[in-house]
């Protein structure tokens, strides 16, 4: 059976990834995004679209619906990363990443939701390592978007339990992407601008070069969504790639994680 797939930030480094996956399974593919597709393939789809814009959506629907009366699955890619001190960034920040990260990921479930019931389809969110591990400082913005993609995700998992629908997440940790690349020269700006933490970056940076070099191959992550798609009964949860040292830490009581982090940064 050739599956109908929407997946979204298609063009990412994860998400036209997840795109090849799926696409040398055999399936269709309809891909949403921003910029311009890197992917020329016969059964691949790409719309111009901008998730956190309801007009955006409700177009790409458009176009999608003309192709195919069904989706046997969303897998949302879609997804941006700020790092940095909460006080010192613009307030902006905060909006944007809320915007695409979960407002987004809402919004395309929803307005294509008719497709994806039509089919008794899945879904398949991603969300991060940090969703459910510990917080860690200067990543606030980041793992607060993901917190609540954890949140969205458990709730509409059982809503749509009512309909014999499923919904899956997918934990993943770095992955080499343009993102992770972006993390050097990100810390390089933030030592030269913080006003309240500039040691503490330079600390940092060492680890963030570290777990950069240590990146996955996003194709590990694609057969992974691959995997969640495809298979008849799919965990609620997948993890891949986790850090096993903030994992560990993420079990101790949140008094002693402080302590921990104030002395090790200090």
């Amino acid at each position: 059976m050739n599956r109908k797939i929407l997946v979204t930030g298609a063009s990412g480094g994860l998400g036209s990834a997840i795109v090849r996956e799926l696409l040398a399974s055999g399936d269709t593919v309809y891909g949403l995004d921003l910029g311009a597709s890197p992917i020329e393939n016969d059964s691949y789809v790409h719309v111009e679209c901008d998730i956190t814009d309801s007009g955006s959506v409700e177009r790409a629907l458009g176009l999608v619906s003309e192709r195919t009366d069904r989706l046997d699955a969303i897998v949302n890619a879609a997804g941006i990363m700020f790092f940095g001190a909460l006080v010192e960034h613009d307030p902006e920040h905060m909006d944007a990443i809320m915007r695409v990260n979960i407002g987004g990921m809402n919004r395309v479930d929803t307005l294509f939701f008719p497709l994806l019931e039509r089919a008794k389809g899945r879904i398949i969110n991603i969300s991060s390592e940090y969703g459910r591990f510990c917080s860690l400082p200067f990543n606030g913005l980041y793992t607060a978007s993901k917190r609540a993609v954890e949140a969205y995700s458990d709730s509409l998992r059982r809503e749509l339990g009512y309909l014999g629908m499923k919904v899956v997440t997918i934990r993943p940790g770095s992955f080499a992407t343009p993102m992770t690349s972006s993390t050097c020269p990100t810390f390089d700006r933030l030592v030269g601008t913080s006003e309240h933490f500039s040691g503490i970056y330079k600390r940092l940076k060492p680890m963030m070069i570290n777990a950069t070099k240590n990146a996955g191959d996003p194709s590990r992550l694609a057969k992974l969504v691959g995997k969640a798609v495809g298979a008849k009964k799919p965990r609620r949860v997948y993890r891949i790639k986790n850090d096993v040292r903030v994992g560990l830490l993420s079990v101790l009581p949140e008094g002693v994680i402080d302590i921990i982090f104030r002395r090790f940064l200090r």
